[in-house]
């Protein structure tokens, strides 16, 4: 678990990627306006809350935390999500209200309704 929420952080070290058994990362109320590329090395997160931040974009790359099932990006400032986050077949809660999105991505319509079919069973 890291928790780094509440302070004034404006970006992140490439070398957060090296934190691979990491499960739980908070970093809501900071000042981040990017993700490092090493964000895709965090593949053991299971919860990651990125919310009251300055992001305007998420890197294409988030799909590969295949382990996520809770998602936060609510208060900041996403107009668009990348298609990956579709892919994230372990997610359960992705929350995203207070952005400027105009849409959501197709591959996350098809990943709600394949797990709306799964739960119907």
């Amino acid at each position: 678990m890291l928790d780094l929420g509440h302070n004034e952080i404006t970006t992140l070290p490439e070398s957060i990627g090296n934190l691979r058994n990491l499960t739980f990362l908070y970093l809501s109320n900071n000042r981040l306006a990017s993700l490092p590329r090493s964000f895709e090395n965090l593949d053991s997160l299971i919860y990651l809350n990125i919310t009251d931040n300055r992001l305007d974009s998420l890197l294409e790359s988030i799909g590969e935390l295949s382990r996520l099932i809770e998602l936060r990006l609510y208060n900041n400032r996403l107009s668009s999500l990348p298609e990956s986050l579709g892919h994230l077949n372990q997610l359960k809660e992705l929350h995203l209200m207070n952005n400027k999105l105009e849409l959501l991505p197709v591959t996350i319509w098809e990943s709600l309704t394949s797990q709306e079919a799964r739960l119907a069973r």
